[in-house]
């Protein structure tokens, strides 16, 4: 199996066990590219048309290519019954019914859906992080993507959102995909408007196992530092759709520049010499949320336990729609340095118990998602038959982000980690809906000072040790 891409790794794995799950890498985890990622199903995907998945971001995949480990087969045979299966049911056809109203437009477009926004807003970040909205957006926004590309809506297993998509080139190539953070990274970032040169990038990171927001991320950034002739690789042009596909490719079997660029933005910069330039949070690259068009964004990046994070809190859902995510009658302003703290604190501490039950993130959106903490309290009596109220199910995500941040400190991280790249306090968007944001570094700094103290940490962000107590983290209060 070593050498074969992820849809033949299956494949084979399938003619030989049978219709089994499968996690595997592909040719970018076996070179030890930084973020490779772990793929599932995309020969299922094909065969059942069925949702794959993948562990796309801060290179799992490396970790298994670390370790010779190429892939990992599983069929179940137990069947899991929650407690009272009867008002389970009654639960489920309840959430299933809310979801059909509420997640329409999940429905109709998938997540490409939500690009209208943030090109409206002016936070689609574009041409590696200038400017907020793309000129070419009516050429691969999801009107056009779904008119023309997709041929079919993919769900989950037995869900009926149905936001998953697969799509067709002119060329006859067929994939999973892509997802609104490829078509962002992969299109605007990159300044690329051929969706067919999109689609085949999309395709070709999937089967050699590449997280494509860090795949975007650093191809923008070497057509950013060419452009301004820090690098000799002149092919890398911005709007170049072939220089995309052309440099996916290198970075999977680091060839050439590629070697350099499979390190990530923040040590290919210092490779380069040109780290001023690389935007970053802890190492992460940013997701498709420009963070100076969306000031709570900007506060949920910095402080985000792995880095540049969408999944982590989802903040950009009450940015973009005005809205504060569980109550909804409080309006938020995605320009102003007031009123983000205490609900990106609740959003931490609500996806930390949505990741630890294994939740969908769509259902459990804020603002509009039929799972929010009620109804989690609710499924999780009904599954388990132990009764946890609000106030504990809050208690138990705060505990959780808590011992995440014990975690980070005893492996160094410092106050400084907590902070966004330079460019996005020094240069204002240059242009899109919000041309002229920033971030500004004073206002910015009361808006973490704030959390620090909302979150019961010192002024250096470390836990107080009465609030570890408080949190039954005890053990935890010496170890950083």
């Amino acid at each position: 199996l070593w050498g074969l891409d992820t849809y033949t790794t299956e494949k084979e794995l399938w003619s030989e066990l049978g219709e089994v799950m499968t996690a595997s890498i592909g040719p970018a985890g076996e070179n030890l590219v930084r973020f490779a990622c772990i793929v599932h199903g995309l020969y299922m995907h094909e065969k059942k048309k069925l949702r794959g998945g993948f562990f796309g971001r801060t290179g799992g995949g490396a970790v298994m290519g670390s370790k010779k480990l190429k892939a990992i087969a599983i069929r179940g045979n137990y069947k899991i019954e929650p407690v009272d299966s009867g008002k389970f049911i009654e639960f489920r056809e309840r959430v299933v019914r809310l979801a059909r109203e509420k997640l329409q437009t999940l429905t109709k477009y998938g997540t490409s859906a939500i690009m209208a926004l943030t090109n409206s807003t002016g936070s689609l970040p574009t041409r590696y992080y200038e400017g907020g909205s793309f000129s070419g957006y009516e050429k691969i926004g999801p009107e056009i993507f779904n008119k023309l590309y997709v041929k079919k809506k993919i769900t989950c297993f037995a869900c009926p959102v149905a936001c998953g998509r697969h799509s067709e080139t002119s060329g006859g190539l067929e994939m999973e995909g892509p997802e609104y953070e490829t078509l962002f990274a992969l299109g605007p970032l990159t300044y690329i408007d051929e969706l067919e040169a999109i689609l085949r990038a999309n395709d070709l990171a999937n089967r050699l196992g590449l997280d494509t927001i860090t795949t975007g991320n650093v191809i923008a950034f070497a057509m950013y530092l060419a452009e301004k002739k820090l690098i000799k690789e002149e092919w890398l042009r911005f709007g170049d759709g072939e220089a995309l596909v052309k440099a996916v490719e290198m970075i999977a079997y680091r060839r050439g520049l590629g070697d350099i660029l499979a390190e990530g933005v923040k040590r290919a910069s210092e490779k380069l010499a040109a780290p001023e330039y690389a935007v970053h949070v802890k190492g992460l690259e940013f997701p498709g949320y420009e963070p100076r068009a969306l000031k709570g964004v900007a506060l949920a990046y910095a402080v985000s336990a792995r880095g540049a994070c969408h999944l982590r809190h989802v903040a950009y859902r009450p940015n973009l729609v005005g809205a504060h995510p569980f109550n909804p009658e409080v309006k938020v302003d995605r320009l102003s340095y007031d009123g983000h703290v205490e609900y990106v604190a609740e959003l931490e501490d609500f996806h930390v118990v949505v990741d630890s039950m294994i939740l969908c993130k769509f259902y459990c959106l804020p603002i509009i998602g039929p799972l929010l903490w009620r109804e989690i309290s609710e499924i999780y009596y009904l599954a388990t038959g132990k009764s946890v109220n609000l106030v504990e199910l809050r208690r138990k995500g705060e505990a959780i982000n808590n011992l995440i941040r014990v975690y980070n400190l005893r492996e160094g991280l410092k106050k400084d980690d907590d902070m966004l790249p330079p460019r996005i306090y020094s240069e204002p968007l240059k242009f899109g809906a919000s041309q002229g944001q920033n971030i500004d570094l004073e206002r910015f700094m009361k808006m973490l000072e704030e959390y620090y103290r909302l979150r019961g940490w010192n002024s250096q962000g470390k836990p107080l040790p009465e609030k570890l107590e408080e949190l039954g983290l005890n053990e935890y209060i010496r170890s950083f």
